[in-house]
């Protein structure tokens, strides 16, 4: 049976959304377009490097994300659900960001 594309990102997003994540940013001097370290529930660890939200201008080093044409993996999801805070934050300036999520 074939998917649509919307039907593929709407798996990755379930799959984001039952998984569990350990994200860490690996340079603190940019909370959100920056890169990261998601270790998936599998026990293995991809690179994720996220530029701009509004564009889909990320990537991640998994295979999914390299051969599904979509600009989306589980990785990437997680990873933009946690910078949503922070990124209100800077839009509002009398908020800090909220760090917590990250490591």
């Amino acid at each position: 049976m074939r998917t649509t594309d919307t039907d593929e990102i709407n798996k990755r997003r379930q799959r984001a959304r039952e998984e569990s994540f350990v994200i860490t940013n690996t340079d603190a001097r940019h909370p959100i377009f920056s890169n990261f370290r998601v270790k998936s529930a599998s026990g293995l660890t991809y690179s994720v490097e996220i530029r701009d939200l509004r564009d889909r201008q990320s990537a991640c080093d998994c295979v999914d994300f390299r051969t599904n044409g979509l600009a989306l993996c589980k990785h990437l999801k997680p990873s933009c659900f946690i910078l949503k805070p922070a990124i209100k934050s800077f839009s509002n300036p009398r908020r800090r960001p909220d760090r917590t999520a990250l490591r």
